[in-house]
This record gives structure tokens, C-alpha cells and sequence, in this order.
């Protein structure tokens, strides 16, 4: 007899999003984008590479809309690992302190 094991309710596909003041832009967490972001952010610490992968997980429009709050380095920052927290699924705080443990987001 085949072995059935039924992983549905252990997979959770619920979308995330941040939210800065009014606007909420939705995280794309799927394995495919995180490959592509892991990929990136491993080539090189860069600020680039930082913004690219922002652009992949807030996708064109979300990207476009954090570029025209013109924030400075250190708010770029924090939205950065707010995005990297809701696709680890984690608090920001977790996230946080995964990021300054590893001394560099850039």
C-alpha cells in the first residue's frame, strides 16, 4: 500500500506586506524570488545589490514607490530588513538582530 503524507496544513501561502504610513506593498517571498535575492546579496555587499533585491521582492511598482520617498541610508535599511523578515517569516526584531549579528546589510 502507498504512503500518503499530507503536508497541507503545514504550508502556509499567506502573503506579507510592510507598511509605511498609508502605503502597504506586498513581499514576494516565493522560493524562486529568494533564490534570485540570496544569489545577489551573496555576489558582493553593495548598495546595489541591496536595492536590486528590494525590487525583486517589492516587485517594479513597491521598488518604484520606496525610490520616491527619497529615504535616507538608514531607513532604506530598516525597510530592507523589514522585507527580509516577512520573508523569513519573522518579527522585524528577529530579523534585526539576525542582521547585526552578521555586521553588515552594507
Amino acid at each position: 500500500m502507498a504512503t500518503v503524507i499530507d503536508i497541507t496544513t503545514k504550508i502556509k501561502q499567506e502573503p506579507a506586506f510592510i507598511k509605511i504610513g498609508d502605503q502597504s506593498f506586498e513581499v514576494d517571498k516565493s522560493k524562486n524570488t529568494m533564490i534570485e535575492v540570496m544569489a545577489k546579496l551573496n555576489e558582493e555587499d553593495s548598495i546595489e545589490n541591496l536595492d536590486i533585491a528590494i525590487g525583486k521582492m517589492l516587485g517594479r511598482d513597491g521598488k518604484k514607490a520606496i525610490d520616491g520617498m527619497k529615504l535616507d541610508f538608514k531607513a532604506y535599511q530598516t525597510v530592507f530588513i523589514a522585507v527580509m523578515a516577512c520573508a523569513m517569516d519573522l518579527t522585524f526584531e528577529e530579523a534585526e538582530a539576525r542582521f547585526h549579528k552578521a555586521e553588515s546589510i552594507i
